[in-house]
């Protein structure tokens, strides 16, 4: 099991209870997630018929019990398809029950609920983890008013970190399989391998839960109906990932997405992103000495985040609470440890622009040209950016020295000089 690395600290911490942190009050907080959005969410978007996403999940567990096809449209209940796994029928059945003003907020609930825990649990200092719970509210709201299950499937890919450092790969492995069979790209969190103390336990607790969630649905169903059903899911991702990356989609915000309506070119293949942008996330891996640092496995979390909203086109606005937990864990460490030069305008420009700049706080013309040239996206890779210049180049296992020679640097680079003995001075 692995123990909380060193990092530098900030001279006093504050556990966000005082009257000046009130918006980093833990118990604010936690009201503001679980009490005051879904509620908020239940008088305007459920009061005006606008949850679509969630009767498309609850007739995805309806539409397998009875065997009928999970990818084909069903306009008398629902606009859109299904684009979600078979198993994800068995995470919709205790709110598919319910009438729907009951299962909308215990949904979003439930799912607001278990990212703040996961967050919670991280090896993260208490101040660092309300950090980034503060920093990603406006994209929760953004989420639960889609009824997304995307924070969820975030809080499983963190939680995986969490139980690997643990010790407890079983469980671990169990968060992979699940989240993969309901979205791919929790596939992902088999990168967590390389941190795994029971290598052994892992793989073969990958091979029991890929068995298990593939097996279940058959259980209730037919072998030949969920086969089938798989096939239809991957056929059905092939032909949403087409019209996503067409110039008229509202989705692909992503940096390929930029780059096509930047350029107002399709780029019909997505691998000439795909391929630069996967060497870009595990480029830092090589550095296996860092492997023992919390703050780097943490950081690599975080980009793995970053990645799925840059580089997937099924990317919209309601989906970047993937994207903002990983940019904020990494803003976090920065605030932390008062290293926040020369980045001080990237956080309103994330929360503001990014967060907001797509919803009726603008106007209708900015919107529109945000959703244009996925502008989502800009301030997300910035913070990628930013990130992997830290996994490739930062020391995080003697984070005293990392700091000194930062602070040199960022005394040379704005002109100062260091007096003898100031710290950094013979760094």
């Amino acid at each position: 099991m692995y123990l909380y690395s060193r990092t530098a600290r900030p001279l006093k911490e504050s556990d966000g209870s005082g009257p000046k942190a009130f918006y980093l009050n833990r118990k604010v907080l936690l009201a503001v997630w679980v009490l005051l959005l879904p509620l908020l969410h239940l008088a305007t978007d459920f009061a005006n018929g606008r949850i679509n996403n969630y009767k498309i999940f609850r007739q995805v567990y309806f539409h397998l019990i009875q065997q009928q096809p999970l990818y084909t449209p069903y306009p008398a209940q629902y606009d859109d398809i299904n684009h979600y796994g078979p198993l994800f029928a068995f995470v919709m059945a205790p709110f598919a029950m319910l009438p729907d003003v009951a299962g909308v907020l215990l949904w979003n609930i439930g799912n607001a609920a278990f990212l703040f825990y996961v967050l919670t649990r991280t090896a993260m200092r208490k101040h660092q983890q309300n950090l980034v719970i503060a920093l990603t509210s406006v994209e929760m709201a953004n989420a639960m008013w889609s009824t997304q299950f995307n924070s969820a499937v975030v809080g499983m890919m963190v939680l995986t970190l969490v139980l690997v450092e643990e010790g407890k790969d079983f469980k671990a492995t169990l968060l992979i399989m699940l989240s993969a069979f309901v979205k791919i790209y929790g596939v992902l969190g088999l990168m967590f391998f390389l941190f795994s103390k029971k290598k052994k336990e892992f793989v073969l607790g990958c091979a029991f839960w890929f068995a298990v969630c593939l097996v279940l649905p058959m259980l209730f169903t037919s072998p030949g109906y969920i086969l089938q059903t798989y096939r239809e899911w991957f056929a059905e991702l092939s032909v949403k990932n087409a019209l996503n990356i067409s110039l008229s989609s509202s989705q692909d915000a992503s940096i390929p997405g930029m780059l096509r309506r930047i350029l107002h070119q399709p780029f019909r293949s997505g691998l000439p992103f795909l391929v630069p942008g996967a060497l870009l996330l595990l480029a830092p891996l090589v550095r296996v000495r860092q492997y023992a640092s919390a703050q780097f496995r943490y950081y690599m979390v975080a980009s793995m985040l970053l990645f799925i909203s840059l580089f997937s086109s099924g990317s919209e606005h309601p989906t970047f609470i993937v994207g903002m937990t990983g940019g904020a864990i990494w803003l976090s460490y920065h605030i932390a440890e008062k290293r926040t030069a020369g980045f001080r305008w990237l956080i309103p420009f994330v929360l503001v622009f990014a967060g907001l700049g797509p919803t009726d706080l603008f106007t209708k013309e900015f919107r529109v040209f945000m959703i244009n040239y996925s502008l989502k996206a800009l301030p997300f890779a910035i913070l990628w950016g930013g990130l992997l210049k830290d996994l490739l180049l930062q020391d995080f296992v003697s984070p005293e020295k990392s700091m000194l020679r930062y602070v040199a640097r960022q005394k040379k680079a704005s002109g100062g000089l260091l007096r003898a003995g100031e710290p950094g001075a013979n760094a």
